[in-house]
């Protein structure tokens, strides 16, 4: 458990955005639902093997950040624009954020793992990952168009 938490907080420290939660979002929006939550078991089940957090929380925040995704590429914002992805990667970012700071804390109490403490230099690492995830997502989804301009996305909004 410790080799795999000092591996996964290594891992992540040198990249500035969540790249499975970035992933997922792009799958989600270029792809579907079906193959965002797969994308999101499947990483998520991998991930819990080095993952410092108490047991399962990386895996039930994924689920929940992709859930009210959904919702809200479903309801609200139109993923089919570079402005879209952005706000749906914002979005995510801080929900993702969000959950694994609830969760780990409700996780403590049922296992052992790392749990943050939330503080300024916490808030400020909040901040910058969900900025840098909205734009990485934006960017992915800029290059899958460009790259196919028959890309149109088929996320659940605009198909009534």
């Amino acid at each position: 458990m410790l080799v795999g938490g000092a591996l996964s907080v290594g891992v992540e420290s040198l990249l500035p955005f969540h790249v499975i939660v970035t992933i997922g979002l792009f799958f989600l929006i270029v792809q579907g639902v079906h193959r965002g939550f797969l994308w999101v078991a499947i990483a998520g089940l991998l991930y819990e093997t080095v993952s410092p957090f108490p047991p399962f929380v990386f895996l039930i925040s994924l689920i929940a950040t992709l859930s009210m995704s959904t919702l809200i590429l479903a309801k609200y914002v139109s993923h089919r624009t570079f402005f879209g992805a952005v706000v749906v990667g914002a979005i995510g970012g801080g929900l993702y954020e969000f959950f694994t700071f609830l969760f780990s804390r409700l996780g403590a109490m049922i296992g052992d793992g790392w749990i943050p403490a939330f503080d300024l230099h916490y808030a400020k690492f909040i901040l910058m990952r969900t900025a840098s995830t909205a734009i990485a997502l934006g960017i992915l989804t800029l290059l899958a168009k460009r790259a196919s301009p028959g890309v149109r996305g088929v996320m659940i909004t605009h198909q009534r």
